[in-house]
């Protein structure tokens, strides 16, 4: 069982990702896992430690609108689900990419986007660096794509590059 917080910075791909404003989720993310322990060692993956994991999050939003360079705040929560494989580079140093997604809430309408239910897709790569066997640094790189899978139009999504420590 692994768990843990991760907070991170999140930033609008460009401007044809919401023509209005600039999107800067900060992340505030409990992560709970579980590794999925195989029955025999694939040759190839045999070392790779796949983990099932949960992360509820309550993010909040700065919105920096291009025009006027007016800041506004909204909230975004909700949970991801999804899978880590982590791969020992060192005894103490872990590599892993994982993917996952989940449903959330976001309260901002925006030209491309409706407000309300949407999902959250996520594909990270990062790393674990232990100091013992309970402790570690999180560092990672995710990429988010958020939409309602057209429910409710407009349904464009928003993506965001997102940088977590934990």
């Amino acid at each position: 069982i692994e768990y843990g917080f991760i907070t991170g910075l999140g930033n609008g791909m460009s401007r044809n990702n919401l023509p209005e404003a600039i999107y800067h989720p900060i992340y505030f993310i409990a992560h709970i896992g579980s590794s999925l322990k195989p029955k025999t060692q694939h040759p190839i993956w045999g070392k790779c430690i796949v983990t099932f994991y949960n992360e509820p999050q309550v993010n909040w939003v700065v919105l920096r609108e291009y025009e006027s360079n007016e800041l506004s705040s909204r909230m975004e929560f909700g949970i991801n689900s999804g899978l880590k494989c982590m791969y020992p580079i060192l005894p103490n140093w872990y590599l892993y990419v994982s993917g996952g997604s989940g449903p959330h809430f976001f309260n901002t309408e925006t030209v491309r986007q409706y407000k309300g239910f949407i999902f959250s897709d996520n594909f990270g790569v990062g790393a674990y660096f232990f100091s013992n066997k309970q402790w570690s640094l999180h560092v990672a790189f995710r990429l988010r794509h958020m939409s309602n899978i057209n429910i409710w139009m407009p349904n464009n999504g928003i993506n965001t590059f997102n940088y977590h420590i934990g």
